[in-house]
């Protein structure tokens, strides 16, 4: 479209709200120290948190796709036009991103400890990849500058958190 149908909208007295970019990969500004590379191509399921103005205004889950640059696939794609909305219209927005659908943190943190019991000398790494696929634990945990090999049992109530 040339963007005509607008104008003839706006002369029949329709209000028109801007069009923004919607179903588009969001590219992160921390893609490289991340480690995309990587993890680009690989998929999993995740949740997004979509954050305005301080409070919780949705959530989208569904596969996530890695790429070279930051995410894509539907859960990512979804989450964008409620992201590029946001901006446009002036709101502070954030959006978080769950590897673990549905699970509050704390279910979260109770499933590590229970593995850590269960595995004392298991590295973190192990038990994260429990959760996610390797190279995408691998990354996650040296992106929080923690060493996949440590064995979990000696990680702080901090670093597990």
């Amino acid at each position: 479209s040339d963007g005509a149908g607008y104008a003839f909208a706006r002369a029949l007295g329709h209000t028109i709200v801007e069009p923004v970019p919607a179903l588009v990969p969001l590219v992160l500004d921390a893609a490289r120290s991340l480690g995309h590379g990587e993890v680009s191509g690989v998929s999993h399921e995740a949740e997004f948190t979509v954050w305005l103005d301080g409070r919780v205004a949705g959530r989208v889950a569904g596969p996530l796709l890695w790429t070279h640059v930051g995410l894509s696939g539907p859960a990512a794609l979804d989450v964008s036009r409620h992201y590029t909305r946001a901006v446009a219209d002036g709101h502070d927005v954030r959006l978080t991103l769950s590897f673990c659908v549905g699970q509050p943190f704390d279910a979260v943190d109770a499933r590590l400890l229970a593995s850590v019991a269960g595995r004392p000398r298991a590295s973190i790494g192990a038990l994260v990849t429990n959760l996610l696929p390797a190279s995408v634990a691998g990354a996650l945990l040296r992106w929080c500058r923690l060493d996949p090999a440590q064995v979990a049992s000696d990680l702080s109530r901090d670093d597990r958190r």
